[in-house]
């Protein structure tokens, strides 16, 4: 999940804040909205989203899905990573094992006397 906030569109409502304080603040200077992280936990989306969706001024924009702080922060990244390894590993030994098949060949019919 990607947050993103309008400090331009903000009109200081402070309902972000009062929904989702761990993740909204207001300026202490203009009262606009600012986020207080960048990285979020599954157990926040739905307060996120209550904030965005309860935004009178549309200063919150809430982007679904996983971006790369997500996935630090949830161990997927490393989970993506040794899946794409042993991926990679089975293709290369898949290519190898018929690349000694095709050398075996063809040695079998380069040896005299073997019929072929």
């Amino acid at each position: 999940m990607q947050v993103s906030v309008d400090r331009d569109r903000c009109c200081s409502s402070g309902l972000c804040a009062s929904n989702a304080p761990e993740i909204f603040d207001q300026d202490e200077q203009d009262g606009r909205v600012m986020l207080r992280q960048t990285v979020f936990l599954p157990v926040q989306f739905a307060d996120i989203r209550l904030a965005g969706e309860l935004c009178p001024c549309g200063a919150i924009t809430v982007t679904e899905g996983i971006s790369p702080a997500d996935e630090a922060a949830d161990g997927t990244a490393d989970q993506t990573t040794d899946q794409t390894a042993e991926q990679t590993a089975e293709q290369t030994a898949g290519q190898a094992t018929k690349q000694t098949a095709e050398q075996t060949a063809e040695s079998a019919d380069a040896q005299p006397g073997t019929g072929r």
